[in-house]
C-alpha cells in the first residue's frame, strides 16, 4: 500500500474493506451515502461552513465520525474551528454532538498542525464559559 499526503488529503493507492479510504477530497465509506456524507462533511469543513459541517457529522456513522474527528482544513480540525468561531451556548450546543459520551481525550489530546488542543484554543479566546464546562468534563470521574 502507498501512502501519500497532499495537502489536508490522504491518498492510498489500495483499497482494503476495513480502512477508510481518502481520495483527493472524497472520503470513500462502506456504502455510496457514507461516502456522500462524508465527502459532503470534508468540502464542508473545507469552506468553513461549520454548521453545515456539524449537521453532517450528527448524521455520519459511528466509525465515519471516528475518523472526520481528525480530518484537518488547513490544519485545523472542525472542533478547533467551532471553538475560535462561536462564542457560548452556540459552541457549547453544538460540542455536544461531538462530546456525548464527554469524552475528554478530544479536548486534551487532539491537535492542530501547531500542536495546539482545543482546550489551548478556548483559553486563548478567553471563553470563560466554555472553558468553565471543558473543566466540568476533564476532571468528571467516569461511573
Amino acid at each position: 500500500m502507498s501512502v501519500q499526503v497532499t495537502g489536508d488529503c490522504l491518498t492510498i493507492s489500495q483499497t482494503n474493506t476495513n480502512n477508510i479510504l481518502v481520495v483527493g477530497k472524497f472520503i470513500i465509506g462502506k456504502t455510496y451515502d457514507d461516502t456522500k456524507k462524508a465527502t459532503a462533511f470534508f468540502l464542508s469543513l473545507r469552506e468553513n461552513e461549520i454548521k453545515k459541517a456539524a449537521q453532517i457529522f450528527k448524521n455520519l456513522p459511528k466509525y465515519l465520525q471516528k475518523y472526520c474527528l481528525y480530518l484537518r482544513s488547513n490544519g485545523t480540525t472542525l472542533l478547533h474551528k467551532l471553538v475560535l468561531r462561536y462564542k457560548d451556548k452556540t459552541t457549547i450546543k453544538t460540542l455536544k454532538i461531538f462530546f456525548p459520551n464527554c469524552q475528554k481525550n478530544y479536548i486534551t489530546h487532539l491537535k492542530d498542525s501547531s500542536g495546539w488542543t482545543i482546550l489551548d484554543y478556548a483559553k486563548q479566546n478567553q471563553n470563560a464559559n466554555l472553558l468553565k464546562r471543558f473543566n466540568i468534563i476533564i476532571n468528571r470521574k467516569k461511573s
